[in-house]
């Protein structure tokens, strides 16, 4: 066993050394590409003082925390997961949509304390004064306090970043106040057992845990007291299974949480009444989408695009009664913005998934023949805007660089025209027919908008509210969002040689305004999401305007903290066991027991498991007791990156292990060495090798024979929070050479299936599937000929429940329902059906776990009970 332990002790040792890390008083920042230094040098600096704020907030000692940087995506998210020990994923992107909001003077600073809240919220286990310790033993999880409802895990995350951020955080944004308003007023408002779950779907879905959540934690903080909702979690802790935060709520602050609930809605439905009487009516041309908007007119004037969810560019005429013949040219694509090159080419950004990397690109698609083409790699753009020369302006906002303005030509490739100062970051972009330039420019809490002229950018707006969205109107009139009356409502600013002539309100709304386009079309938040609408050209009104000349350059505070090379063999000694098998059977009788114990080092990049277990069921080496070391490279781990897992992973497993045979008839164990090594070579679509090659020892056989599966996957396919999958097509081909007691037991076959999204207009998804070879393993139970064919036909329905127990700690969301037809052809013709039946659940607020029972004719009856997590 000696021997593989110093292999991966060299490949962890070579690997490491080209991560760095910065140590702070409390935190360690880990990076991987050396110009991000002085980035982790701020970051580190950030977290320490982050931490020291919420340890006074939550009155205990924080955590020791990592921070791991990745620059291989522009997602804009971060992640912190408690195990295997306090965690941080951080992106060095500047939040360009305003993901955050844009009010504060340090973006970073409001995602740090957003992510480290919940390291130090979840190493809060504290209980109350009297109540026994719990028993430590090392199982997986015991270190870590429960789950709380989903609006108390991430409603006081987004709470704290906009408390102390010196407003920023989302709680401060014009945005979410509006779309709270509109939900509070004329939406449909969530029941509080909603707003627990983590699964909770309708609008606005996900993000309801963050905007109502914190919304409702500042409602709770200024009734009772932050120290009150510390002794929530203290009586939480010591609930049990079945204690809710419900009750715990109601034995720390003596009243209902359900009430406090619609206290909070009735707050809200008060103070928007009082706006709800100044609104202005629009024409709606669309119903309300949950990601509906980036509108813009194609250069004729006839036809609209945008962008709608699911995911897809939507083109219709625009016509003065409204949208005729509305089709959707390419779905599965969500652009982050969206502009016409001329009357029949759209291009835009998105994100281009690669085997390395997720960043965004700029693309061109051709709508006659619904040809997309990639124009850019490595851009990382964002806000295209196409001349009347036939480029596309764009912005790039990454570290180490900042933000500056591009230009990407068919003839000349890319240019960089103006790089922001420090501090400094390009929030908006669009450029009219004649050249124009116009940009919302980002400084410390405040947008601006700005002309950049003759290589430099000169301000017309110089005030503390939030100035997004420019739109050219012509060459004379820029039109954009602006949140100086509260809310985010349109504005026009005439501009005549660079000077502002008149600045006037074009718009009134409960919700909000946004993303204005040529021929009076914006995106208007409403009850249900958000929607086109188009501007009654009668209504402005005149409103006063600042103004400066120059761009106030900002310099960040130089932080000097200790860098040293990573080395993974401190964060590499086991952290926690776990059971991962177990039996009893009395007919015929057996016993099983099998635990693992596990190890990651602080990167996620090495992990491994140690799995020991015995099994009266086996024979072979050790009899039925089995171990086995299995140790990882590159695999997705519990911790560490949100980044695509890497395009090679590996892993190594030694030792003795249960063996199941290909098509065999029993299960032995087995003492022998494998390797399991996948590779990604794309990423949408999918396309994906992996070979398992092992060489193993059977007592029944007393030989050594080689095992080996190796799989290829190519498709498209998309699931649903449940795993369900929903659409698309994928192509799986499989070969195997397992050993037996026997000799060899060879299989080679191929899988198709295709989902398909409301079949012949029926709600639920249909499922064409096709598996075909030799000696095949059957998707069901079959005694199959050598060469064989299996024809599925499939249909899946959902059915919602909503039964939840208490609070919504426990819940059963739906049943879902998946009758199936299968032919199957091995020289004779056979037919028959099954029929699996889900619950599907969601357990502890949020984690989706589906139970079910499967059961049909194929060759004679068979059931069984299933689960998936």
């Amino acid at each position: 066993m000696r021997t593989p332990l110093l292999v991966v002790l060299l490949v962890c040792s070579s690997l490491a050394a080209a991560t760095e890390e910065v140590v702070g008083e409390r935190v360690r920042v880990l990076f991987a590409d050396p110009a991000l230094e002085p980035f982790a040098q701020r970051v580190a600096a950030g977290a320490d003082e982050a931490l020291v704020a919420l340890a006074e907030l939550f009155a205990s000692e924080p955590p020791s925390v990592v921070l791991v940087l990745d620059g291989s995506t522009d997602v804009f998210n971060a992640s912190a997961p408690s195990l295997p020990r306090p965690t941080v994923a951080l992106l060095p992107l500047f939040p360009l949509q305003g993901e955050t909001g844009f009010g504060g003077p340090d973006a970073l600073r409001v995602l740090l304390l957003h992510e480290l809240t919940h390291n130090v919220h979840f190493a809060y286990t504290q209980r109350p004064l009297g109540a026994p310790s719990p028993l430590r033993v090392g199982l997986l999880g015991e270190t870590v306090a429960p789950f709380p409802p989903s609006w108390f895990v991430e409603g006081v995350a987004t709470w704290v970043e906009s408390t102390l951020s010196g407003g920023g955080g989302r709680l401060n944004d014009a945005r979410v106040r509006g779309l709270l308003a509109s939900l509070a007023l004329e939406g449909s408002w969530p029941d509080l057992r909603d707003a627990s779950l983590s699964t909770y779907a309708p609008w606005p879905g996900g993000q309801t845990r963050y905007l109502l959540g914190a919304g409702f934690i500042e409602h709770l903080v200024a009734r009772h007291g932050f120290g009150t909702l510390r002794s929530t979690l203290r009586s939480y802790n010591a609930g049990g299974l079945l204690g809710d935060f419900s009750a715990a709520w109601s034995a720390a602050a003596g009243t209902d949480l359900g009430e406090e609930w619609e206290a909070f809605r009735q707050a809200l439905s008060e103070r928007a009444e009082v706006r709800a009487t100044r609104r202005d009516e629009a024409e709606l041309l669309t119903d309300s989408g949950g990601l509906t908007g980036r509108p813009t007119v194609a250069p004729d004037g006839r036809r609209l695009a945008w962008v709608t969810w699911p995911p897809a560019i939507a083109v219709a005429e625009l016509t003065d009664s409204g949208l005729v013949g509305t089709r959707s040219v390419r779905p599965g694509v969500f652009p982050s913005s969206l502009d016409w090159l001329d009357d029949e080419t759209l291009v835009y950004t998105r994100i281009d998934r690669q085997a390395n990397s997720n960043y965004a690109e700029l693309f061109a698609l051709d709508l006659a023949s619904g040809r997309e083409r990639r124009l850019t790699v490595g851009a990382r753009a964002s806000f295209a805007s196409a001349d009347g020369e036939g480029c596309i302006w764009h912005v790039r906002d990454v570290e180490p660089g900042g933000s500056s303005l591009r230009r990407w030509c068919q003839d000349g490739g890319l240019t960089e025209l103006w790089h922001a100062p420090a501090g400094s970051h390009l929030v908006g972009l669009d450029v009219s027919p004649g050249g124009r330039v116009a940009v919302s420019v980002w400084r410390a809490g405040q947008v601006d908008l700005a002309l950049f002229e003759q290589g430099a950018i000169t301000l017309l707006t110089d005030d503390p509210g939030h100035d997004i969205d420019p739109s050219w109107s012509g060459e004379e009139t820029l039109r954009f969002a602006s949140d100086r009356s509260g809310v985010y409502e349109l504005y026009d600013l005439a501009i005549a040689e660079g000077e502002q002539a008149a600045l006037q309100r074009r718009s009134a709304s409960l919700g909000g305004s946004f993303q204005p386009a040529t021929g009076d079309v914006f995106v208007r938040l409403g009850p249900e999401g958000y929607e086109l609408a188009r501007l009654d050209s009668r209504i402005g009104e005149t409103v006063a305007l600042s103004r400066t000349d120059s761009i106030a350059t900002e310099t960040p505070a130089e932080v000097i903290l200790p860098t040293r090379t990573y080395r993974p063999f401190a964060s590499l000694a086991p952290f926690a066991w776990l059971p991962t098998d177990g039996a009893i059977e009395l007919s015929p009788g057996r016993a099983a027991l099998e635990v693992m114990a596990l190890g990651q080092d602080d990167s996620g990049e090495h992990s491994y498991a140690l799995t020991i277990g015995h099994d009266t069921a086996l024979a072979g080496h050790l009899g039925g007791s089995h171990i086995a070391l299995r140790y990882a490279l590159s695999e997705a781990g519990l911790a560490g990156t949100i980044r695509p897992p890497g395009s090679v992973s590996a892993a190594l497993r030694v030792g003795v292990w249960p063996h199941v045979p290909h098509l065999g008839r029993g299960s032995e164990t087995a003492a022998g060495i494998e390797v399991d090594t996948t590779a990604t070579l794309l990423r949408d679509p999918v396309f994906r090798v992996r070979v398992r090659v092992g060489l193993v020892h059977l007592q029944s056989a007393a030989a050594w024979q080689p095992d080996l599966r190796a799989e290829v996957r190519f498709g498209r396919q998309f699931g649903d929070t449940f795993g369900y999958r929903t659409r698309g097509p994928g192509l799986a081909l499989t070969a195997v050479r397992s050993a037996t007691s026997d000799g060899p037991s060879v299989g080679v076959w191929a899988d198709g299936s295709w989902y398909l999204p409301q079949p012949f207009g029926a709600p639920g998804t249909g499922e064409i599937a096709l598996r075909a070879g030799f000696r095949q393993a059957p998707p069901v139970p079959l005694l199959l000929a050598e060469f064989a064919a299996v024809a599925t036909l499939g249909y899946r329905q959902s059915v919602p429940l909503q039964w939840r127990y208490g609070d919504g700690r426990y819940a059963l969301e739906q049943l879902t329902l998946e009758p199936r037809v299968r032919l199957w052809v091995d020289g004779d013709v056979g037919v028959g059906a099954d029929l699996s039946v889900y619950a599907d659940t969601a357990l502890s607020y949020g984690a989706p776990v589906s139970f079910g029972v499967r059961g049909g004719y194929a060759e004679g009856w068979w059931w069984g009970l299933v689960f998936s997590f």
